[in-house]
């Protein structure tokens, strides 16, 4: 659902590895299916096994608005597929 009253929501994602965060560029007019494609490198290791993204909107005249998030373990992943790296869609 769009959170922008006027025009199309323009979202972002913040992402987070341990104490590592990276930020997307926002999507101006990005609307309810944004596409990202950007890459991230992070340092994994023990301490560092969760991945966090958390979609938030940007607003220009007031505080920017969550819009969803999601967690995922990282050795999980490694487990299942034993790769080094792991790439979201």
């Amino acid at each position: 659902q769009n959170a922008d009253l006027f025009g199309k929501q323009d979202p972002y994602v913040i992402v987070k590895v341990g104490q590592q965060t990276r930020k997307t560029k926002v999507q101006h007019n990005g609307g309810t299916n944004p596409v990202f494609n950007e890459s991230f490198l992070f340092s994994l290791g023990p301490a560092n096994d969760e991945l966090r993204l958390i979609v938030r909107e940007h607003d220009t005249l007031s505080a920017d608005d969550d819009l969803g998030s999601a967690r995922v373990l990282l050795h999980k992943l490694r487990q299942r597929g034993g790769a080094s790296s792991v790439q979201a869609p």
